[in-house]
């Protein structure tokens, strides 16, 4: 199974509940055009259905080639229309070197693509120190900075 076929699958999966509305967002919008939020759908009659707001992330795996980072980028882009809204870079933190995933993620940045990185989950002060440099829209676990790192991302506002 493809990424493409995968993601296919999950939209189709998701259209087709029908216990809830199933709303996914559609990052060609424009901020005026943006989703209400509304939890219910009044269907009329008294009658009203819970309504769900799906965003997804695309995931580049720390296994991966640059060329399959960069197809994950681009599927990103392709379905922004059908939920996707950024892109994540997880996985083994020991596998993998940052060089490799870097192209896709200047690409994904180039784009207008949200990134959320996996950072500091084993101490790799090179890895770290490029990964704050980059400036992702969001960090995930940052649990093995020193204190220059520490300050680093506290001046940089990056939610984590």
């Amino acid at each position: 199974m493809t990424k493409r076929s995968y993601m296919n699958a999950v939209v189709k999966g998701l259209k087709s509940v029908e216990d809830v509305d199933v709303v996914l967002f559609d990052s060609n919008l424009r901020n005026d055009e943006k989703l209400s939020c509304t939890p219910m759908t009044d269907l009329g009659d008294d009658t009203k259905r819970k309504r769900i707001y799906v965003r997804l992330l695309l995931s580049i795996d720390c296994r991966e080639t640059t060329s399959a980072a960069l197809d994950t980028v681009n599927l990103a882009m392709e379905m922004k229309d059908q939920g996707v809204i950024g892109i994540d870079l997880s996985g083994n933190p020991v596998v993998g070197e940052w060089e490799t995933y870097l192209p896709a993620l200047e690409h994904a940045k180039e784009l207008g693509i949200p990134t959320t990185i996996h950072c500091g989950e084993v101490p790799n002060r090179k890895e770290i120190q490029a990964m704050l440099d980059f400036c992702p829209q969001r960090l995930g676990h940052v649990c093995c900075l020193d204190d220059e790192e520490w300050k680093k991302l506290k001046s940089s506002m990056i939610p984590v």
